[in-house]
C-alpha cells in the first residue's frame, strides 16, 4: 500500500536529508535515495512487528492499527523513547492527520494537531508538552546532524 505524505512533510525531507534534530528526534527520508528507502521499509517492518505483537499481548495498552493495516498509524520519526506517527484514520487528506506518539513501552499516548514540521518545532522549543514526551527538550542544542548511511 502506498502512503501519500502530508506537503509539509515532503517539504521538510526537501531541505532536510535522513538525520536527528535536536539530538534526538531521527527522522529517514524515504525519498532521499535507494538506501534510505530501504531504511525506511525495514525500519517500519520492524517496528509494525513489535507493535502488533505488543497489541496481540496488551490491546488496552496499544489499541491502534499500524500501517499496512487499513487507516492504521503510520510511522515518521523515532527517538530513544519515543515513536511518532500520522494517524489518518481521520480523513483521506494527508495534510489533516494528526500526530499520534507514544513512550515505546506503552502506555503513555498522546496527540498533537498540527504538521510534522510545527511538531518538531513546538517540542525542541518548549512550546508543547505531554506527559508522553521527553520534558527537556527545550535544553537540548537546536541542532541538526544528517545521517550517514552506509554506501550512500
Amino acid at each position: 500500500m502506498r502512503v501519500q505524505y502530508p506537503a509539509t512533510y515532503r517539504e521538510l525531507l526537501d531541505v532536510f536529508p535522513s538525520g536527528e534534530f535536536a539530538d534526538g528526534i531521527r527522522v529517514i527520508s524515504p525519498v532521499q535515495d535507494t538506501g534510505t528507502l530501504e531504511l525506511f521499509r525495514t525500519n517500519a517492518e520492524n517496528w509494525y512487528s513489535y507493535f502488533t505483537h505488543a497489541r496481540d499481548i496488551a490491546p488496552e495498552t496499544f489499541p491502534h492499527k499500524f500501517h499496512p493495516e487499513f487507516d492504521g498509524l503510520i510511522l515518521w520519526a523515532i527517538d530513544d523513547d519515543h515513536c511518532y506517527f500520522w494517524d489518518p484514520s481521520g480523513g483521506r487528506d494527508p495534510d489533516t492527520w494528526p500526530i499520534v506518539f507514544l513512550e515505546n513501552t506503552g502506555p503513555s499516548w498522546g496527540a498533537y494537531d498540527g504538521s510534522a514540521v510545527d511538531f518538531l518545532f513546538d517540542v525542541i522549543t518548549g512550546n508543547f508538552q505531554h506527559e508522553a514526551l521527553y520534558s527537556d527538550w527545550e535544553d537540548a542544542p537546536k541542532t541538526f546532524y544528517p545521517t550517514r548511511f552506509m554506501g550512500h
